[in-house]
């Protein structure tokens, strides 16, 4: 075997020929490594006690997550970091994602088209009683919603995603089907329970067109950091919008049962519309990943 051929050889088992060597992690082992993280995170959340709070989720998404990605990425075949994306992205693209963040205001309207559509049932009478140990209304609590949607989400959930899944889904379905197939696995992840089917759907519709550009972005600068900058905007967005909505409100983003007006939606959709533009263009022209030796793909 040459120096080429063990560079890319990934972890497996003794007596494994080179001719099986696939991408991972292939479809089913994504799909366990998902579940998986949220199930290590939960695990850890739980320790904190019966009532989970944004803290606990915090601990337990850097300590689930971190740990089912450290671990997967052991089986990730070297050049590691190159795969991963472990680098930086060129200065050009910035103004590519600072125009991509107005996409959190044309996606808030799925929201409102689908509440019109389907609208929720009547809330019970204690269930924003049952809600509130988890949306502390304190200042401390408020921090705490900071520091776990702004500051840790982006960066675990991309490490996971974007970072490991992704690779190894579009080195074996293909560069399309692996970010499709990844930001299904990423908005079925983020599925928050008790929500009204309304709201579920729209979370989830919400959530996957999230995943696709995020995985676009990954691919089309090459970097993992470039996602991570992108999801963490899209998040101080929504945490800023919330927190401030009475001081600035928006029709339809941060003022609920309403829709948001074509003086606001028209200005975000030409500037998410010249960022596609120039994204798609990156994208068409960023090159594959390293090739495994004896590498096979699933059709």
């Amino acid at each position: 075997m040459n120096e080429n051929e063990t560079r890319y050889k990934p972890h497996m088992p003794p007596g494994h020929s080179s001719q099986l060597e696939r991408h991972f992690p292939g479809p089913l082992a994504a799909l366990g490594i998902t579940f998986g993280a949220v199930f290590a995170a939960g695990v850890v959340a739980g320790l904190f006690g019966p009532t989970i709070n944004f803290g606990a989720i915090g601990v337990g998404q850097v300590v689930g997550f971190g740990l089912v990605a450290i671990f997967a990425t052991q089986h990730i075949a070297e050049p590691q970091g190159e795969r991963l994306g472990l680098r930086g992205f060129e200065q050009n693209m910035i103004p590519v994602l600072l125009l991509l963040l107005p996409s959190v205001v044309l996606l808030s309207e799925v929201d409102n088209v689908l509440r019109d559509w389907f609208p929720p049932a009547p809330t019970e009478p204690g269930a924003e009683a049952a809600e509130s140990p988890f949306f502390d209304a304190t200042l401390y609590g408020e921090i705490q919603r900071f520091i776990v949607i702004v500051g840790l989400a982006p960066v675990m959930e991309e490490w996971l995603f974007r970072g490991v899944i992704q690779q190894g889904l579009m080195g074996n379905l293909g560069r399309w089907r692996g970010i499709i197939l990844t930001a299904f696995l990423f908005a079925i992840c983020r599925i928050v329970p008790g929500l009204p089917p309304s709201t579920l759907l729209s979370f989830l519709l919400v959530s996957f067109a999230m995943g696709l550009l995020l995985g676009c972005v990954r691919v089309a600068t090459g970097s993992l950091l470039a996602a991570i900058l992108l999801h963490t905007g899209f998040n101080l967005i929504g945490w800023a919008s919330a927190f401030y909505a009475d001081a600035y409100p928006i029709e339809g983003f941060n003022v609920p049962d309403s829709h948001t007006s074509v003086q606001v939606l028209l200005p975000c959709l030409i500037a998410v519309g010249f960022a596609v533009h120039a994204l798609a263009n990156a994208f068409k022209n960023a090159p594959d990943d390293p090739p495994l030796h004896g590498a096979k793909t699933d059709d």
